[in-house]
């Protein structure tokens, strides 16, 4: 007596699921991350409470507005226009910290463009030699 088994097709590999841009846990860790250090940069230069309640507020739910925006759009445009959309956010970032911590709104403006310029490339970068 044999037994036979039916030949079986082979299965199409799994793809790992990736995780969507359309939730709120990394745009809200974001803007807690940098709320509370510009609420620390205004504290420590002397801030009254009220202003430093302020600005982590305002700056958190601002980073984290920007930051759901930009994940959600992001994917449907050019890889260029999202690195220019990631530079700009990091740079606008940057700026403001350092117009809090005490430099010139020139100095600040240079800074956060300067590094703006080089998230830009290197987000650049990174889609172009990671996407399909």
């Amino acid at each position: 007596m044999s037994t036979q088994t039916a030949p079986t097709q082979a299965t199409a590999p799994t793809r790992r699921r990736r995780t969507t841009r359309s939730s709120w846990g990394a745009p809200i860790e974001l803007g807690v991350v940098f709320g509370g250090y510009a609420a620390w940069i205004s504290n420590s230069n002397g801030g009254s409470t009220t202003r430093t309640a302020l600005i982590a507020v305002v700056g958190t739910v601002a980073l984290a507005i920007v930051c759901y925006v930009v994940g959600r759009v992001g994917p449907a445009v050019a890889r260029e226009l999202r690195a220019a959309l990631h530079g700009a956010v990091f740079g606008c970032a940057m700026g403001y910290l350092l117009s809090l911590s005490g430099y010139s709104l020139l100095r600040a403006s240079l800074v956060g463009l300067a590094l703006g310029a080089s998230v830009t490339a290197a987000s650049f970068y990174w889609f172009y030699e990671h996407e399909a």
